[in-house]
């Protein structure tokens, strides 16, 4: 557990990024962050995508789907998604 404030989402997409293009990187590897909600996981991915933007190696490394949050590593085609557990669930009372 870290509190509040404690610069957990920077350590998440430092970690990501660590294993995504860095010493932890394997071929076709799969990096999943996942949070009770889209906007909590969307706040991981846009730090990892400012981490690559502000770095010209991994910009020509990557190909980054906005849209799906997905990250692809174009050498080594191992993916860091982000996902949540909240789904749109259409119910009908009567």
């Amino acid at each position: 557990s870290v509190g509040r404030k404690n610069g957990k989402t920077g350590l998440c997409a430092g970690l990501a990024a660590c294993h995504l293009f860095g010493p932890e990187a394997v071929q076709r590897g799969e990096i999943v962050v996942g949070a009770t909600d889209s906007d909590q996981s969307g706040i991981i991915f846009r730090e990892l995508v400012a981490f690559i933007e502000d770095n010209r190696e991994l910009r020509a490394r990557s190909n980054i789907k906005r849209h799906e949050k997905v990250i692809e590593n174009t050498e080594n085609g191992s993916i860091f998604k982000a996902g949540s557990s909240d789904a749109k669930v259409n119910a009908r009372i009567t």
